[in-house]
């Protein structure tokens, strides 16, 4: 009797993994069952942000202000600026670089490029940020 295959007409959510070739080959060897996909973007279909229903009734509630792009200049100055002090010999939290998939990375860096080409923010100076 053959082996019963299933394939998936559609899925809605998938986790991505990537598999090393390495990893492959060992499986192999080992003679793991292995499985192959690949993904295809869609490129008929624009990149686009679904919002949840239940956090439409707020945006569409707070539209005013909300915008749907954000304005390329600073708001005007207020009476109040806030600045965070540090205490004096305050010492950073140890904790390693957060790990992203690749096409989280490449969204992260467009965004960081867009907030610094619009000045919204600035490369730190602060000396936490000195690795050597």
């Amino acid at each position: 009797m053959g082996q019963k295959s299933i394939v998936l007409i559609k899925q809605e959510k998938v986790a991505a993994c990537m598999l090393l070739a390495l990893q492959f080959f060992k499986g192999f060897k080992q003679g793991e069952e292995i499985y192959l996909g690949t993904l295809k973007k869609d490129l008929e279909r624009p990149n686009t942000l679904e919002v949840p229903r239940d956090n439409s009734g707020v945006l569409i509630e707070f539209r005013e202000v909300m915008p749907q792009e954000l304005p390329k200049q600073h708001p005007p100055r207020r009476e109040i600026d806030h600045l965070i002090e540090l205490e004096p010999g305050a010492k950073p939290p140890v904790v390693g670089p957060h790990h992203m998939a690749s096409l989280e990375l490449e969204e992260l860096r467009r965004q960081l490029k867009e907030l610094l080409d619009v000045g919204f923010i600035q490369p730190s100076k602060t000396p936490f940020l000195d690795v050597h």
